[in-house]
């Protein structure tokens, strides 16, 4: 049950990385070539008459200072 409004808003903060098999992650003591990166944003999600799940996601990238906050908005078939 949604109430009056059909929204969902949610804060986030994610990281992770990304090697292979040779690579090796610097948190781990391996050789450095792979660094963790880290995000943090916020979300809204409407339901739009039960058939149509829209979302618009702002995050900032902590790991690139020239990059300012990234946009995606994205549709999706929602449920009954």
């Amino acid at each position: 049950m949604y109430g009056p409004l059909p929204v969902e808003v949610a804060l986030f903060a994610d990281g992770g990385a990304a090697w292979q098999q040779n690579d090796g992650l610097e948190l781990f003591g391996g050789n450095g070539r792979r660094k963790p990166v880290a995000s943090i944003g916020a979300s809204l999600r409407a339901n739009i008459f039960g058939f149509l799940v829209a979302q618009a996601d702002f995050a900032r990238p902590l790991n690139r200072p020239q990059k300012g906050f990234v946009f995606q908005f994205s549709l999706s078939p929602g449920g009954f």
